[in-house]
């Protein structure tokens, strides 16, 4: 093991989306979306609202896309990809900064 895996668990973004869908803390939105118009404003509003990490699942004039947000928008998500508990998130990110 790296020391950079031990810094971030998740190797890729599918792990780490798998790892959201368990917790329920993702959600797949199959409701057209375009790129240019909708994306920032449900983004703000997800994040203002703590809410879910979401995979958009239809993209508007990009057939087969997906787009994954919301991600690290929680403290506890924060966490999770750390690999550190939410008390200790602060520090070690200031430890691994060094």
């Amino acid at each position: 093991m790296t020391e950079n895996s031990k810094a971030f668990p998740f190797r890729t973004l599918g792990e780490w989306a798998s790892f959201l869908e368990e917790r329920g803390q993702l959600r797949r939105n199959r409701m057209s979306m375009n790129l240019r118009r909708d994306f920032g404003l449900v983004s703000k509003t997800i994040a203002e609202q703590n809410g879910p990490a979401i995979i958009h699942e239809n993209v508007w004039g990009y057939p087969g896309w997906m787009i994954f947000t919301e991600g690290l928008t929680t403290i506890q998500r924060r966490a999770w990809a750390l690999g550190v508990p939410t008390e200790n998130i602060v520090t070690h990110i200031a430890d691994v900064l060094q």
